[in-house]
């Protein structure tokens, strides 16, 4: 049996340890002196991690850092990049954060390249100088328990001008009115309804289908009922923003929410003027949230509609990490820190034609390993969406850096001790 104390057996490692001889500054003693037992730190804590992580995040730009309470900090005489947030008057848009598994560039549709010829590597981010000091932030929830029944959906329809009794639908939830024509259908997670305005299309057709059935030839051969569509369309009459306005407000009124704390927005449908997209963003404390209703109009009235039913509540004042903080969990995979939007693909992938294989690399050649570097040069504190395992539907506060190359990437904001763990699956 080996009779060395553990101490003892700890003597070769701390003999080949470089920084034996280092003598700490007061400051540093404080710090360690201040880090508690394993037994007694917080099961959340990971002190270690950040610390590890820095060594990726913290590239200085315009400043120097010094350590201090556990995060980065500006030195003294170096004033920290501005956290900027929205206000009743500029609300600030949602901020999205990424799915669990962190780093994951999540690319514009037009962007996209094929995942045989996507060059592998990893981020690193140059950060300026952010604010240590800890702080808290409202944190919310949108609950729609109390308002899912049958007479939550009586009402809505009253509102609306739909008129019947609520039935069971075959998946679950209510169905109000005949489907063929004005009807509305809630169910645990959004409203549908439907004015029972015919669609453009569909009035063309049918008058194509009056005057000239579907297989009639003009005397040039061409397709009337086609010749017909072609010309329907372009003569159909096309919403005003004014009037699309309105019916998004008469809907959220008839829904529950109050148009003045939403950011309303008509959308570009291109080349289709028949129709009219509006959405309608519930705003949170100077914040555009993702909790969005949706209308599409005609000239002759609303086509479809549809919006969430629930209230905000709040959950009261909660810490939140610094901005320096956050910035080193954009290296911690525990964060699920991701892009929630890129120019573009990543730069050094060579355009190969198709089907074509690689030349054989050379003996000795260096292995390609992409590094993106993202220098940060804003900060935005704000709310983003979490659905917890109970699918409650949290708003939360989170951090945005947007860097030079024009990603953007967040964090979630709040401090360690205000989550709590649930396992990935």
């Amino acid at each position: 049996m080996n009779e060395q104390t553990p101490s003892d057996g700890l003597r070769p490692l701390r003999d080949a340890d470089p920084a034996a001889e280092a003598i700490a500054s007061d400051a540093l003693r404080t710090r360690v002196v201040g880090i508690p037992a394993s037994g007694q730190a917080h099961a959340r804590r990971r002190w270690l991690v950040p610390v590890a992580a820095a060594a990726a995040v913290v590239a200085v730009v315009g400043g120097a850092f010094a350590w201090g309470s556990g995060a980065l900090a500006p030195s003294p005489g170096v004033t920290p990049l501005a956290v900027s947030t929205g206000s009743p008057e500029t609300p600030a848009p949602p901020i999205a954060l990424g799915s669990a598994g962190g780093g994951a560039l999540e690319l514009q549709a037009d962007t996209m390249a094929s995942p045989f010829f996507t060059a592998q590597g990893a981020h690193r981010f140059v950060v300026p100088p952010l604010d240590a000091a800890t702080s808290t932030a409202s944190t919310w929830a949108f609950e729609g328990a109390s308002r899912y029944s049958a007479e939550e959906a009586s009402r809505i329809a009253a509102a609306l001008g739909v008129s019947g009794e609520p039935s069971t639908a075959d998946m679950g939830g209510w169905m109000i009115g005949d489907p063929a024509s004005a009807h509305l259908f809630l169910t645990p997670w959004r409203l549908s309804y439907e004015e029972g305005t015919p669609h453009p299309v569909k009035i063309c057709e049918q008058q194509g289908d009056e005057q000239y059935g579907r297989d009639k030839l003009n005397d040039d051969g061409s397709w009337a009922f086609g010749q017909h569509m072609i010309q329907c369309m372009a003569e159909m009459p096309s919403p005003n923003e004014d009037d699309a306005q309105a019916a998004m407000k008469r809907f959220l009124t008839a829904v529950g929410i109050d148009p003045a704390h939403t950011q309303i927005t008509i959308m570009d449908m291109g080349d289709d003027t028949t129709i009219m997209s509006v959405i309608a963003a519930l705003v949170v404390d100077g914040d555009v949230t993702d909790i969005t209703a949706n209308i599409q109009v005609t000239a002759q009235g609303i086509l479809s509609a549809s919006a969430p039913v629930g209230t905000v509540v709040s959950l009261g004042e909660y810490p939140i990490v610094s901005p320096a903080d956050a910035a080193l969990r954009l290296n911690d995979t525990a964060y699920a820190a991701s892009t929630v939007r890129s120019p573009g693909i990543a730069d050094g992938i060579a355009a190969l034609p198709p089907d074509v294989p690689a030349p054989a690399p050379t003996p000795g050649a260096a292995i390609p390993w992409s590094i993106g570097v993202h220098e940060i040069t804003s900060a935005r504190l704000g709310l983003a969406s979490i659905i917890g395992p109970d699918r409650a539907h949290y708003l939360v506060p989170a951090y945005e850096f947007t860097a030079s190359d024009g990603t953007v990437w967040s964090v979630i904001a709040l401090a360690d001790e205000a989550l709590a763990e649930s396992p990935l699956g």
